[in-house]
């Protein structure tokens, strides 16, 4: 190894000749002597640090080192020529090499010396390794975003699971509950005046109840992926009537229709809970005097459902669309927030969006955007 490192020293009076070789390596070159002056560099060191050979000649190697290194190198470099022999610097170290524009780079170097009748000379072997780094933290961040997914996931189906069981054992108490809220109630009026408005408010409270399991339920359907869209023509006219019968006792509905009512290919479970959802939001959160009006437009390709309520309004920024999330002005009206969340979830399995409009004291506007799939 002596002599072919004797030969490479002598070639250097060949100037083309030991460029074209040091030009012909992938990575940046440069040869120090031992006063760590640079007395060679190759093309790819303007590459990878930004320099022209000639402005790094005869100056320190410091002038490529972070100031927060340049102690400890000089050390180092005093280390190598006490036992030169070719290896990695820095083992087990970041190594960072400072660029002409001030910016510092991730860099491996590798070091091998020439010994020759003009004193030792130090290759340094710099690669700039800029990629590989990114390439590791991309890696990590990956692994790091699976190993989160998994908690999550695995965090889902615990939930899922105490919600299935919570659920189903709700579900059995307030069905007896119901059964003795009936029977009592015949047995109060055989034996004295009705109590109709407490069994009232016992039925009111009960149904509250079963809505919320219903909502949890349908929930976590939604989560494990339970929920199928399974599209059948429907007479949409005909369908939301329907369901806003189903809401007279409460409040009135005024209902219009826009379009020439001709079957169009929707999911009559989803489409329930969507209208059902919104109109009962509508009257839970306006006065009994007030209005709700639904409105149903068919367009060329879609149809506009429309829910106007002249209640409380919602607060602007409220993320209401996210599930428990609960405007911060509802206090003392019952709820879970989970209604408006699966609205959304059951409009986009649809292909659809909903929106809204709202000012507080005023009242809210919520609009379904359905495709129209002629059946």
């Amino acid at each position: 190894m002596k002599g072919n490192f004797d030969f490479l020293y002598s070639a250097f009076e060949d100037e083309k000749s030991i460029l074209s070789l040091f030009d012909a390596a992938p990575q940046a070159i440069l040869l120090i002597d031992s006063q760590s002056k640079i007395v060679l560099v190759n093309e790819r060191v303007l590459e990878v640090l930004g320099y022209n050979g000639d402005e790094l000649l005869g100056q320190s190697l410091d002038i490529l080192l972070p100031p927060q290194y340049r102690e400890r190198h000089s050390l180092m470099v005093e280390k190598f020529l006490a036992t030169p022999r070719t290896r990695q610097m820095g083992q087990g170290i970041d190594l960072v090499a400072l660029r002409k524009d001030g910016g510092q780079i991730p860099v491996e170097i590798g070091l091998s010396y020439i010994p020759s009748s003009k004193g030792v000379l130090i290759m340094a072997v710099i690669t700039d390794i800029r990629e590989r780094k990114q390439l590791e933290e991309s890696a990590r961040k990956a692994e790091k975003l699976r190993s989160e997914l998994e908690k999550e996931k695995e965090l889902r189906k615990l939930k899922n699971t105490f919600i299935t069981m919570i659920t189903h054992d709700f579900r059995n108490p307030l069905n007896a509950i119901r059964l003795t809220v009936d029977a009592l109630e015949i047995y109060c009026q055989q034996i004295s005046a009705p109590k109709t408005k407490h069994f009232a408010r016992l039925r009111e409270s009960l149904h509250r109840l079963e809505t919320m399991i219903e909502q949890i339920m349908a929930l976590g359907r939604v989560e494990a992926g339970q929920v199928i869209f399974k599209p059948e023509p429907l007479q949409v006219h005909d369908f939301c009537r329907r369901v806003a019968e189903q809401f007279e006792d409460r409040r009135r509905i005024r209902f219009s229709y826009i379009g020439q009512n001709q079957p169009i290919m929707l999911d009559p479970i989803l489409l329930d809970h969507i209208l059902s959802n919104l109109l009962s939001n509508a009257i839970k959160y306006s006065s009994d005097d007030q209005e709700v009006m639904l409105e149903v437009n068919e367009q060329a390709d879609h149809i506009l459902i429309k829910i106007h309520d002249q209640g409380m309004g919602i607060p602007l920024g409220e993320q209401i669309f996210q599930a428990f999330h609960r405007g911060h002005n509802v206090n003392g009206i019952p709820g879970t927030g989970l209604g408006l969340s699966i609205v959304k979830t059951y409009t986009e399995l649809h292909g659809g969006a909903v929106s809204y409009e709202s000012q507080e004291n005023i009242g809210s506007t919520f609009t379904v955007t359905l495709p129209r799939v002629q059946a």
